[in-house]
């Protein structure tokens, strides 16, 4: 009954800038209904892009799974959020 109309739901677009700050405010604020929408691994054209919040964090860094290898996250909020993008 919910999956009702699932054939009409098209593929989200990747979030565009101005959208994007507006998730990230909320998300900083606590307001934001869907965290999980702007955190995490999220597949964006030709790359994946995941983001995580730590407010009280310097810097993250990233260990992709099976490997050692660590990527650093850029900080894009002050207030402490952090993404990294891999290309695929």
């Amino acid at each position: 009954m919910f999956l009702q109309n699932a054939d009409k739901i098209q593929k989200m677009p990747a979030i565009r800038k101005p959208l994007r700050d507006e998730a990230i405010a909320a998300l900083v604020h606590g307001t934001h209904r869907d965290p999980f929408a702007i955190l995490g691994p999220h597949a964006v054209a030709d790359a994946m892009v995941v983001r995580a919040f730590q407010p009280a964090a310097r810097s993250i860094e990233l260990r992709l799974m099976g490997s050692d290898t660590l990527v650093a996250m850029e900080q894009v909020d002050p207030a402490g959020v952090f993404q990294a993008r891999l290309e695929t």
